[in-house]
């Protein structure tokens, strides 16, 4: 393996948070499945929910907190990923800051070979 399944929520975390108008307000482990709480709005909400549904990542409105989403995904091994549907968002993020200039293509290159995805 080569990452753990927190260091993975915590790149997750780092991802989401570079995105303009998004910042990660909480997450919460419940067995193999984290719960990400996440205030955003304008482009990044459009943003988020592509790369959630594409990672076929759960993604609704909080029921008490205007703004804020819930992200619910799977850590459970898959294929030949490591952490699963939790891992698959973080390699849709990663595709989506590069394409927006967010991110350094060095840095999302080595991001994505750890992660065993193709690089763009």
């Amino acid at each position: 393996m080569g990452m753990t399944r927190d260091a993975t929520l915590d790149e997750v975390c780092a991802l989401i948070a570079l995105m303009r108008d998004a910042k990660v307000v909480g997450h919460e482990w419940s067995g193999d499945h984290v719960r990400i709480v996440v205030h955003v709005t304008d482009d990044a909400l459009e943003a988020l929910t592509h790369a959630a549904w594409t990672a076929n990542v759960q993604m609704e409105q909080h029921t008490c907190e205007l703004g804020h989403h819930v992200i619910t995904a799977s850590a459970v091994p898959r294929d030949t990923l490591d952490h699963g549907e939790l891992q698959i968002l973080g390699i849709h993020l990663v595709w989506h800051l590069l394409e927006a200039g967010v991110l350094p293509q060095g840095a999302g290159e080595r991001r994505l070979s750890v992660w065993k995805a193709e690089i763009p």
